[in-house]
């Protein structure tokens, strides 16, 4: 099949647990190619409390059999963050401070090119970002995705559509910008936020990196 697998959202009742993520259990939240100093930028949102170390984030084509390609992959068990709080902002980038500390709502990584724990690598034009969990090539669940830039929608090796990796889609294709971040409030329950987040039109292009949205909260 050409088709991403969609999977029905799991229960967030119990918010104490730091279950690994699943499919719309985060939302990418700020997302380019140029920091201010010609590095790629990332950001996404947890929405409950979970155990981020089994998450994978590739930049990657989809084969058409649903398997992703090999390479250019970020795998977070490279970090600690077994026990992160919903409503945690996740920052991966170069010229960043590694910051463990969840307590201000944000996390930072560090990833530079060609070292361990290497960042998905975007480039000017057109960029798709898909996090999942399990094996690269065989995912286990596709938990968000989002693509931006010229690109019209999902890249897969054979070029054929597939539907959204999961309820945390978004498809920024209104404008041809390098470099997006979420501009409005992250306010009400999980449902609700991930409505907000994924909406096209409360994101805007940019020039500047890692806008602070705990303020947003």
């Amino acid at each position: 099949s050409d088709h991403l697998p969609v999977y029905a959202d799991y229960s967030f009742a119990v918010p104490n647990n730091f279950n690994p993520p699943y499919p719309g259990s985060i939302v990418f939240t700020q997302v380019g190619v140029d920091d201010g100093s010609g590095n790629n930028f990332i950001e996404f949102m947890t929405l409950y409390n979970m155990n981020l170390t089994t998450l994978k984030i590739t930049s990657n084509a989809i084969q058409s059999d649903g398997t992703i390609s090999s390479g250019n992959v970020f795998d977070l068990s490279y970090t600690n963050w077994a026990n992160v709080p919903a409503g945690t902002f996740v920052r991966l980038g170069a010229n960043l401070t590694d910051d463990n500390d969840a307590s201000d709502r944000i996390l930072q990584y560090c990833g530079d090119n060609g070292y361990v724990g290497t960042l998905p690598n975007l480039t000017s034009g057109s960029n798709q970002l898909i996090a999942y969990t399990g094996s690269t090539p065989s995912p286990t669940y596709y938990i968000a995705g989002i693509h931006w830039g010229d690109l019209a929608g999902w890249t897969t090796s054979s070029n054929a559509p597939f539907n959204t990796p999961s309820s945390a889609n978004i498809a920024l294709t209104s404008v041809a910008a390098d470099d997006w971040y979420y501009n409005g409030s992250v306010n009400g329950d999980l449902y609700t936020v991930r409505g907000v987040l994924t909406t096209t039109s409360n994101w805007s292009s940019t020039t500047t990196a890692y806008h602070d949205l705990t303020s947003n909260i």
